[in-house]
């Protein structure tokens, strides 16, 4: 039984009709993972990486209707999405519906943030990585689930500097408006004492 949080081994987006690599996020748990789970050095290589790949998408692309399967000592959950296949992978002891729950968060949380973009193909997740890697790892952080509301992840990744700050420091008028309200909160508390 695995009591760590690092739960995710990979994350993985590859093209669904060539198995191209279109975002692939390798974790390695620190030092300290419980015996007899895969320590992650068997995929250090980009090599080694791209040749799981491809077994792994000669595995599962004609398979779409399953979403968990067991693979080479890994439990991977996996979805179609569009034109990519999305797969997380975790140890063999690692809990399906914890990766299931990360797998669907991703999903969801890429979807959100493209909405605005009409389409989640690749052509579009790789138009707009940046916004795809943030939600990524605003759910998924060195192989620990971190976050599971889409909503959030794509509020998050979403909001732009200037959508974040309630004072905009261009407007003087907005910036005396805030000292007039700090002095009138500063000689409330004065005169109560």
């Amino acid at each position: 039984m695995n009591l760590t949080l690092y739960a995710v081994r990979a994350l993985l987006v590859l093209d669904a009709a060539t198995s191209g690599r279109v975002l692939a996020k390798y974790y390695v748990p620190p030092a300290g993972i419980p015996a007899g789970a895969p320590t992650g050095a068997e995929l250090a290589t980009v090599k080694e990486q791209k040749a799981f790949e491809r077994r792994l998408w000669d595995k599962t692309r004609k398979q779409l209707t399953a979403e968990v399967i067991l693979f080479e000592n890994y439990v991977v959950v996996y979805k179609a999405v569009a034109d990519v296949l999305v797969y997380v992978v975790g140890s063999l002891d690692e809990n399906e519906v914890m990766l299931a729950a990360a797998l669907h968060t991703v999903v969801e949380s890429v979807n959100l943030v493209l909405l605005k973009y009409q389409s989640t193909d690749k052509q579009t997740i790789v138009d707009h990585m940046d916004l795809v890697a943030l939600a990524v790892d605003e759910c998924i952080d060195q192989g620990v689930v971190l976050e599971t509301d889409p909503g959030t992840i794509a509020a998050r990744v979403s909001k732009r500097p200037s959508e974040m700050a309630d004072i905009s420091l261009g407007d003087p008028q907005s910036i005396s408006d805030a000292l007039n309200k700090a002095k009138e909160q500063f000689f409330a508390g004065v005169l109560l004492k």
